[in-house]
């Protein structure tokens, strides 16, 4: 009797663990060593909102779920230069951004860099985090980041909550051109919930200008065939020590039961 009461305590810890998890997010990643090209936000086409990250403000922004801050440890490089590998162009953006309600970054500096050293004469980033409020329950987020000398881990949670981690999912050392699409697939959160997708454990690979530049995110975009033709990698989630813990509390449970029956 008492080892049926031991059994029976281990599955239903195993269902609560599997009941918890109602939300879901699908993190896939395609990325380019000689950039992304144009990425062009059309409202009503192929775009709900978007946010192009300015400094010390928007660049161009459309749509109230992106907050138009990216927040971190670290402090924002302005004039960092202008960057033409991936540009993005724009319509029906919200007046007094600096970027207005239409135009396109080609040729012009945004001006946001997240430095990953002192070779800026800034204070250098460990974390770098995009906050959005959830629009529905269920929602795509595509964000746009440059990588220069710099690795990453990433950090998705709803409410505080993490959703999910991923160990080493950007890399790049040599190529001044690098950049990273992040499609993030999300379901089963409550409107208004706030998701916050964290570049965290940011590691210098070896240049006094590291940086990563998230550059601009957008809800329910379409990307371009230039984008999707790139081979997408759909990322692994790190498993959590408490799950790793209860698989084995199943197991040793399990074994028991065979062992006495």
């Amino acid at each position: 009797m008492k080892l049926n009461c031991c059994l029976i305590l281990v599955v239903q810890a195993g269902l609560l663990a599997v009941g918890s998890q109602a939300q879901s997010i699908v993190s896939t990643v395609r990325n380019s060593d000689t950039g992304l090209g144009q990425i062009n936000f059309q409202p009503g086409a192929n775009v709900s909102e978007f946010m192009i990250f300015g400094n010390p403000s928007p660049y161009a922004d459309l749509g109230s779920s992106i907050s138009p801050t990216i927040t971190g440890d670290g402090q924002l490089v302005s004039g960092a230069g202008a960057y033409q590998v991936t540009y993005f162009t724009w319509t029906d953006g919200a007046s007094g951004t600096t970027g207005g309600t239409s135009g396109s970054t080609y040729n012009v500096d945004p001006g946001v860099v997240e430095a990953l050293s002192s070779g800026y004469g800034t204070t250098p980033w460990s974390s770098a985090t995009l906050t959005v409020t959830a629009p529905a329950s269920s929602l795509t987020l595509d964000f746009f980041v440059h990588d220069y000398y710099a690795s990453a881990d990433l950090t998705v949670a709803d409410n505080g909550t993490t959703l999910d981690t991923y160990d080493n999912i950007m890399s790049s050392a040599g190529s001044r051109n690098t950049d990273f699409d992040y499609d993030e697939v999300v379901s089963g959160v409550n409107v208004g919930d706030t998701l916050t997708f964290t570049f965290n454990d940011l590691e210098n690979l070896g240049s006094s200008y590291a940086n990563i530049d998230i550059m601009a995110a957008a809800l329910d975009y379409t990307l371009p065939s230039s984008i999707t033709s790139l081979t997408p990698t759909e990322l692994t989630p790190t498993p959590e020590p408490s799950t790793m813990a209860l698989a084995g509390l199943v197991a040793a449970g399990l074994l028991v039961f065979r062992r006495r029956k």
